[in-house]
């Protein structure tokens, strides 16, 4: 099986399961011992970090980020609010 015809049969599933699924890949990738953590760890941040000194990585102000986390956390729907009701 494809893994684009996994995620389609994926994104049709209900939310609770979507959410079931999810924990378990994540969990899956969680639990598997990587020996040089450390290492891939330390290249995404230098990664990261060059892009912030270089303009290419798009900031935001940790007001509007903590704001945006706030509305979620209120939020009695879902953890998942539409990008258009977030703040930018």
């Amino acid at each position: 099986m494809k893994i684009s015809e996994i995620e389609k049969a994926a994104l049709h599933l209900p939310l609770k399961e979507r959410a079931t699924l999810s924990y378990k890949l994540l969990e899956s990738i969680d639990s598997e011992n990587i020996d040089n953590a450390d290492e891939i760890w330390k290249d995404e941040v230098d990664k990261r970090y060059k892009q912030i000194t270089s303009g290419e990585a798009k900031t935001k102000k940790a007001e509007l980020v903590i704001k945006n986390q706030n509305m979620i956390k209120r939020s009695t729907y879902s953890p998942f609010i539409s990008p258009s009701k977030l703040i930018r």
